[in-house]
């Protein structure tokens, strides 16, 4: 490797002296991405995931970088030396918090790029948003789990951070009630009606499954942490009510699979994230069903994500 492939070697969160050597700890190297420098020879670009370490020795004329263990192979070892001159330029980019990556235009100089991913394992709960009378969910047993990227394509414009995202996923949202009335199917109308007299309630929920389209607006705030905000497009292919309740020593369930559903809803969706780990929070301003087949309820939700 030549001394125009060291520029390619892309060392995060670490600021050194000119003359030092540090052993550093570091989560990622990855530099497929960087932009080359323009030289007349062909350069050549080193990708190293989650090294083990890095020692960086810079001093006496030379320069060495050697990477100790990647990702699934503690025995790599990857070692460069190039002899410096007196005209030769460093610089050190410091991990911390870089607010100027939320001014357009700053520091964009990088070249648009597309990359896929996959993951966006959430869980939350849900509550009513609207608060209609006798309609119970209860937060504490009412939840949604999902995968809203299943796949995924991300479009980073610029190098300030900003990118944009579009999947496919699927999920599903479990409304439960454990009060005093249920969900009672009345020919094709789902309707509230309370237990009969002397029972006592488990539950009474309604559950919907779908596939899902999220399209986020994204932005990259420095040391790991991510904003993103935007809409999610809800497919809603099946609902389904079930009831159960103790009356007279003996457990009743009453249950349907033919509810009208709304076939499309819309969510919107806000995300605060820290590597592999984050907070959401979701707000459906549509309703759950066809108000002409049943209640009338909306609802938001907040949890946690994981590997999104």
């Amino acid at each position: 490797m030549n001394m125009k492939s060291f520029y390619l070697v892309a060392l995060a969160a670490v600021a050194l002296p000119a003359t030092a050597q540090e052993v550093v700890d570091v989560d990622s190297v990855a530099v497929a991405d960087c932009e080359i420098p323009t030289f007349d020879t062909e350069e050549m670009c080193k990708t190293i995931v989650r090294p083990d370490s890095v020692l960086i020795y810079n001093g006496e004329g030379k320069m060495q970088i050697s990477v100790y263990g990647e990702d699934g192979n503690a025995d790599y070892f990857y070692n460069y030396e190039h002899f410096t001159a007196d005209d030769d330029v460093e610089t050190v980019t410091q991990g911390d918090w870089d607010l100027t990556r939320l001014i357009p235009g700053h520091n964009n100089n990088r070249k648009a790029m597309f990359c896929v991913e996959s993951g966006g394992f959430g869980f939350g709960l849900i509550n009513d948003a609207n608060h209609q009378p006798g309609l119970e969910v209860d937060m504490g047993s009412s939840f949604e789990v999902f995968m809203q990227k299943l796949v995924a394509v991300r479009y980073r414009p610029a190098r300030s951070g900003f990118s944009i995202s579009a999947g496919v996923g699927f999920g599903m949202k479990n409304y439960r009630m454990t009060g005093s009335v249920r969900f009672v199917k009345d020919d094709s109308h789902l309707v509230l009606k309370p237990y009969p007299e002397g029972a006592d309630p488990k539950f009474s929920r309604v559950k919907v499954g779908y596939f899902c389209l999220p399209v986020t607006l994204c932005q990259d705030l420095g040391k790991g942490f991510r904003i993103e905000g935007g809409a999610v497009v809800n497919f809603n292919v099946c609902a389904k009510m079930k009831s159960r309740y103790m009356l007279d020593g003996e457990e009743h369930t009453y249950k349907d699979d033919n509810l009208h559903q709304r076939k499309t809803t819309v969510d919107i969706f806000g995300h605060l994230k820290y590597r592999s780990i984050g907070m959401y929070v979701k707000y459906s301003p549509m309703t759950v069903l066809d108000t002409n087949f049943g209640p009338d309820f909306k609802h938001f939700s907040c949890g946690l994500t994981l590997f999104y």
